[in-house]
């Protein structure tokens, strides 16, 4: 029960500070069209889920590795492979989706 708990506290304490800072460290272009009142919940969702994901990605570089070396010893893999690759899902691949699809948002907006 305490590792979920820290786990919460991991991915909400990084999780929320980046929803809070992406749109001033990323700041949307100037000659970009802007998204209507409908679609803005939608644009505001799609950066709370990234940056709870990032913040889980974050909590999983701290506590999944004892993780990893578990689930790899019945196979006798070396874990270093596995939770490289599992962390590189988490943390930037996430991002670059749903960054994606955030894009295409807004080239529907442009459209319509």
């Amino acid at each position: 029960m305490r590792r979920h708990v820290s786990v919460l506290l991991i991915t909400f304490g990084i999780g929320l500070p980046a929803f809070a800072l992406g749109p001033l460290l990323w700041p949307q272009a100037p000659a970009s069209p802007r998204p209507s009142d409908a679609q803005m919940p939608f644009f505001v969702l799609l950066s709370l889920v990234e940056a709870l994901l990032f913040g889980l990605g974050v909590a999983f570089l701290v506590f999944g590795l004892p993780m990893v070396r578990r689930s790899v010893a019945q196979a006798g893999m070396n874990p270093w492979p596995v939770y490289f690759a599992i962390a590189w899902q988490l943390v930037p691949e996430q991002i670059d989706l749903i960054s994606t699809a955030r894009q295409q948002l807004h080239a529907s907006c442009a459209l319509g």
